[in-house]
């Protein structure tokens, strides 16, 4: 889903959020690694995150451990119409709108197991054009739904990736 980006950025939704940068080809090393799962967002109205370090942290309001937790159920088990999709929308949309701003993303992909939700990255999509506000000006022939997207190997691209690291 990358391919031909200059700026693409991996974001795994699943037990808890991580991420991974890539720039030109290589990927983004600094002090410490990418802690994308620990990006400070705005929490929906009446949500407090259990992340232990912030209350307010991607990871500790989207990720599916913490949706067990906030909700009280496990994520997979809740219904199409459950306010808990709506919220994760709302804060990986808040993730989503820092990305765009910080790194001017070409390719935000978000993939893991909270991201198998038949039409959770179209609720997503809107989020974050609702913060972004027309901000960001698309290139022509270019939009938010081509930046914001599934990896292309689908639930695939997690193996897959790890053999391709096999020497």
């Amino acid at each position: 889903a990358a391919q031909g980006a200059g700026v693409a950025v991996y974001v795994t939704v699943g037990t808890g959020v991580g991420g991974g940068i890539v720039v030109n080809g290589k990927p983004l090393h600094g002090l410490v690694h990418p802690e994308i799962g620990h990006m400070l967002v705005q929490p929906p109205a009446g949500i407090t995150g259990t992340c232990p370090f912030h209350t307010n942290c991607v990871e500790g309001l989207a990720s599916g451990t913490a949706l067990g937790k906030i909700w009280a159920q496990p994520s997979d088990t809740f219904d199409d119409d459950h306010p808990a999709w709506d919220g994760l929308a709302e804060v990986l949309g808040n993730m989503c709108h820092n990305l765009m701003v910080v790194l001017s993303a070409e390719k935000i992909i978000l993939g893991g197991g909270v991201m198998q939700k038949p039409g959770i990255v179209d609720k997503i999509v809107a989020a974050t054009e609702k913060t972004l506000n027309d901000y960001v000006v698309f290139p022509e022939g270019r939009s938010l739904q081509d930046v914001i997207c599934t990896p292309g190997l689908g639930t695939r691209s997690g193996m897959l990736g790890a053999l391709a690291l096999l020497d």
